[in-house]
């Protein structure tokens, strides 16, 4: 299963990826990091393994489901946000203060103070 990735996508993986790989921090994982956005992680869904379940029950999931829709991945967002002081996150009432490209393209989220990129990346 093939998805179109826009040049500007592209250029945000890549960006994401020579930050990343100039990071001290153990490879193991920044390669989940590296595979994340391409979807390359070893997934149900990518290994067209429909028998297999996620821990929540559900069925053949794939990357979206493991690191944004499941509960538990919902969850750790959710600790996320709530050790964000709001002077690090902004919190704007139409959308999410954490939104996936923060977490999968570790995009430093905005705010009225600028967070470290460097703590950012590891979150």
């Amino acid at each position: 299963c093939h998805t179109h990735i826009s040049r500007r996508g592209v250029g945000c993986i890549h960006a994401a990826q020579c930050t990343l790989w100039s990071l001290r921090w153990d490879n193991h994982y920044k390669e989940i990091f590296w595979r994340l956005p391409l979807n390359g992680l070893c997934t149900a869904a990518r290994m067209h393994d429909a028998q297999a379940e996620c821990v929540c029950g559900s069925s053949a999931p794939g990357r979206q489901h493991h690191y944004w829709d499941c509960p538990i991945a919902t969850a750790v967002v959710q600790n996320i946000l709530d050790n964000l002081p709001a002077a690090w996150c902004s919190r704007p009432a139409t959308r999410p203060a954490i939104l996936r490209r923060h977490l999968w393209l570790m995009q430093t989220p905005a705010g009225p103070r600028r967070m470290y990129q460097g703590v950012w990346k590891v979150v």
